[in-house]
């Protein structure tokens, strides 16, 4: 065995008995002295590395070498070695051009070996031109011969073995991708499917409610009720596709920022009040009165965390405010942060290496008792991504939950007078 751990390196005699070997290494020799070819053969043909016998190709110039590498098949050859002065003094540093530059072949092997080193200065070979080697044939007796080619062998099936593995992950990236996108159009067509029904539901429910009497129209609520929290579903499916796929649409637009809160806490003031808690609104000094944003993005967002800290909470405050992260009035952009925070049970560290991933509810008792996809905060963190921002989870002395919505502030200026 060799040091790396190789099969040994075997030269064959007559009384040899011929075990089943693989498929063989091209190797090319490229000389116009007709006793190095004689001497390459005498040596190379009966080395087998790594269960592979070689087997030579020979030319005795550059224009010879080139037509044998489009004869075979210049990505069958694993190795070339080439003399450096054939039928004129840079034939060799030629033909390494043309399998390099003009070939595009990037894996097979080069040696270099000359009578004349003068003419080809090493450095400047083995650097510039993608050499694997460059020695004088003076150097070459037969045992060193056959190590330089072991060596280089080698090297090329160690770049084939790198380069199907790289090949390999981007087949199955591909394929990941492919799949991941078949799987979002199905739940894209899926929830269309569903929402269109559930629309008409909706509507007919809520004309019964309208018109039956009261005692009558309990059934007809329910109904009402169900189906706007299937609604939400769907749709939450629908917003996780586009942003799954890039594809989640922005309408910016100018924005009074106490209003904007406003809306976004009008939805759980219910069920707060079912819960017992109190919700407040608070915006920090330094915020101008208007912001560029996408209006329903931000909404969104901040119905899902805020819809979270009602859920998640049975004492206390739901807090929503505003503050800048930087001066507004400064040369850097500055920072608009929207943070929702409750006194819940608050984030352990395993809760929160997970907190934004989809499907993700809870534990199991959290599961249990308050259902949901798990979609909500994956929602959330998708559209602040998507309007050049972020969201995380601060850390809070005392207990609760505090998530922080990050978003560059642009200040649409004053309202211009018509």
């Amino acid at each position: 065995m060799n040091r790396d751990g190789d099969q040994p390196i075997r030269i064959l005699d007559d009384v040899t008995p011929l075990a089943p070997l693989g498929e063989p290494w091209r190797v090319l020799i490229v000389d116009d002295n007709q006793d190095v070819l004689d001497l390459s053969h005498m040596v190379l043909t009966s080395v087998i590395f790594d269960r592979r016998p070689v087997t030579l190709a020979f030319a005795r110039s550059y224009g010879e070498a080139v037509q044998v590498l489009e004869r075979e098949g210049h990505q069958h050859f694993a190795l070339a070695i080439i003399d450096v002065v054939m039928e004129h003094e840079h034939a060799g540093l030629r033909l390494v051009e043309h399998i390099r530059k003009v070939l595009g072949n990037r894996d097979m092997r080069l040696i270099l070996r000359t009578g004349q080193p003068g003419y080809a200065p090493e450095e400047t070979v083995i650097f510039e031109q993608d050499i694997n080697d460059y020695r004088s044939k003076t150097d070459l007796r037969a045992q060193q011969l056959v190590t330089l080619v072991v060596a280089a062998l080698r090297n090329f099936r160690d770049l084939r073995s790198l380069a199907e593995e790289r090949a390999r992950a981007e087949r199955l990236a591909a394929e990941a991708e492919s799949a991941n996108r078949a799987k979002t159009e199905f739940l894209v067509l899926l929830s269309h499917e569903l929402r269109t029904p559930l629309q008409g539901i909706l509507g007919h429910a809520a004309l019964l409610v309208e018109d039956l009497p009261a005692d009558h129209a309990v059934g007809a609520q329910d109904i009402l009720g169900c189906g706007r929290h299937l609604l939400g579903l769907v749709d939450d499916l629908l917003d996780m596709a586009s942003l799954q796929t890039g594809h989640y649409p922005l309408a910016v637009e100018a924005c009074g920022l106490k209003a904007l809160l406003d809306e976004a806490i009008a939805p759980v003031h219910a069920p707060a009040e079912r819960r017992g808690l109190a919700l407040l609104v608070r915006l920090e000094p330094g915020l101008p009165e208007r912001i560029q944003c996408d209006r329903r993005a931000v909404l969104r967002l901040l119905g899902a965390l805020l819809g979270n800290a009602v859920k998640f909470s049975d004492r206390g405050t739901v807090e929503l405010s505003a503050r800048c992260a930087a001066d507004p009035t400064a040369a850097v952009a500055a920072r608009l942060q929207l943070v929702v925070r409750d006194q819940g049970p608050g984030l352990d560290q395993e809760l929160r290496a997970r907190l934004f991933k989809p499907f993700m509810v809870g534990d199991a008792s959290a599961r249990r008792r308050h259902g949901g996809l798990g979609l909500g905060l994956a929602l959330a963190k998708g559209i602040a991504e998507t309007m050049g921002g972020g969201l995380y989870a601060a850390n809070r002395p005392g207990g609760g939950a505090e998530l922080v919505v990050d978003l560059p502030l642009v200040d649409p200026g004053p309202i211009r007078s018509p």
